[in-house]
């Protein structure tokens, strides 16, 4: 069975509009801004031609785009200041799912917990056959978000016709969800390393050490990634007694090298000792979710249910102008034993279907259903 993802997470952000957008138009000082980040901060400076005719360049995305060391450069991107505003925020505005095309069909792949989708009861799986009465493949969602009226969904459910309706509207979400399953083994799903997490995060470990968990399974099959610091925390309360010892390292360009950094172990109050961590993984678990992923091999077992990740060995530091943001790739990502080669991403342990006929967190889920037989006898199923 064939499947192309897109993660369209619509999560929309707001556009440039108004004055700001003329301005935006008509500025052109993030040239000379621009060639200087490559030259200087860069992690591959070394590698590129930076002898560019900026009198071609017409835009900053163009800029990014013939500059970047393309063998290994697959992420350096420019956004606006206010599309910066809610990179990685807890607030969205639009519909909240994400979809694939699936044998043809625009299927659900997940929505974003307490959003709008979430809501009104779209469903893992659910066959969208029409939007607003609209074939939804290559729609433009985007026209929806100020009609201030809910939108017919025409969805194919377990063999029956059913119509949602969903008011795309600003909201808020939550990024985990987290249970215990029978009895002593941890579940949570971590859609996204965001600061606005952290909470989750705490949480989420306090409820685990009270019920005293013996393993624990982290969905991170669609988690793309997100702040290091972060993925630092989640670090933290996997393990306890390696306080001081390496979690990860960054590591500049040579011109950077005062910039690299050490995040080391710190126990918390409700950090757990867990000899063993499950993962649930896919080509898209990225950055953040495969740096905790390496980090943790050199101290315990680690097992990874599913596909082989996406392979991001490398990371970003946000630097700013007037009107845009520019995240250039600054920083490879090692382990505490030196290993960040994995740009075709990391092995996977047990291999395993992404089964869009259960929920995310469903025992019955065959990925989720796989660690739990890990669990039990040792061995992949």
């Amino acid at each position: 069975m064939s499947r192309s993802i897109y993660l369209i997470f619509l999560i929309l952000l707001l556009n440039s509009c108004g004055s700001d957008s003329n301005s935006i138009s008509s500025y052109k000082g993030y040239k000379i801004f621009l060639l200087n980040l490559f030259k200087t901060s860069y992690l591959w400076s070394e590698n590129i031609d930076t002898d560019i005719n900026l009198s071609k360049i017409y835009s900053p995305y163009q800029m990014v785009d013939e500059l970047k060391y393309k063998p290994k450069d697959r992420w350096s991107f420019v956004i606006t200041e206010r599309e910066d505003s809610r990179l990685l925020s807890s607030n969205g505005r639009g519909f909240g799912f994400a979809y694939t095309i699936l044998d043809g069909n625009f299927t659900i792949l997940y929505t974003l917990i307490e959003s709008p989708a979430d809501r009104a009861g779209l469903k893992r799986g659910d066959i969208v056959l029409s939007i607003d009465g609209k074939e939804p493949l290559g729609l433009n969602l985007d026209k929806f978000l100020d009609k201030n009226r809910s939108v017919e969904f025409n969805i194919y459910r377990g063999g029956r016709y059913i119509s949602l309706y969903i008011e795309p509207s600003e909201y808020s979400f939550k990024f985990i969800e987290r249970k215990v399953i029978n009895g002593d083994i941890g579940y949570l799903r971590l859609d996204l390393f965001s600061p606005d997490a952290i909470d989750e995060i705490e949480e989420s470990f306090s409820f685990f050490k009270s019920q005293n968990i013996k393993d624990l399974i982290i969905d991170i099959r669609y988690n793309s990634g997100g702040s290091i610091v972060v993925a630092s925390i989640l670090l933290d309360k996997l393990v306890s007694n390696l306080d001081n010892r390496v979690q990860f390292k960054l590591k500049w360009n040579n011109r950077y090298k005062r910039r690299d950094y050490i995040y080391r172990f710190e126990t918390d109050k409700n950090s757990l000792n867990l000899d063993r961590v499950l993962f649930l993984t896919t080509r898209v678990t990225a950055s953040a979710s495969e740096v905790v992923i390496n980090a943790l091999k050199p101290y315990i077992e680690v097992i990874t249910i599913g596909d082989r990740t996406y392979g991001k060995p490398v990371g970003m530091e946000g630097v700013h102008d007037k009107f845009y943001a520019y995240y250039l790739i600054n920083f490879k990502i090692e382990n505490s034993v030196g290993f960040s080669d994995y740009f075709n991403g990391l092995d996977v342990t047990c291999p395993s279907r992404d089964d869009l006929s259960h929920a995310l967190g469903d025992r019955d889920e065959i990925m989720l259903s796989d660690a739990l037989f890990f669990i039990d006898s040792g061995e992949c199923n």
